[in-house]
């Protein structure tokens, strides 16, 4: 299946596109670029991209998810979200990977 992005809900205060600076955005987009818009699989980019988790679930209705951290090796901009069917719900986008630090 391949990787797709969606928004479903509001992103976290703190953590939206208006909090993002000129080069956290630089960052979302190659993110894109080197999942989306390659058309790489699930696999593929978790396989590259997924970073450990800390145990934060989320609950939406009735289901309980497994929040998942992508980001590169080296690099502190992570989004955070959740798989529902095949799309990735992106629930915050920290370039700083500062969730954990407040």
């Amino acid at each position: 299946m391949p990787f797709r992005v969606a928004i479903e809900e509001q992103l976290e205060n703190g953590y939206t596109f208006k909090d993002m600076t000129k080069d956290g955005l630089t960052h979302l987009h190659r993110f894109l670029e080197e999942t989306v818009e390659k058309k790489q699989s699930i696999t593929d980019v978790e396989k590259r991209f997924k970073r450990k988790g800390d145990g934060e679930t989320i609950r939406r209705g009735n289901e309980e998810y497994e929040v998942i951290h992508l980001g590169k090796n080296g690099n502190r901009f992570r989004i955070f979200g959740y798989y529902s069917g095949t799309d990735f719900i992106l629930l915050r986008i920290d370039q700083n990977h500062s969730v954990h630090k407040a």
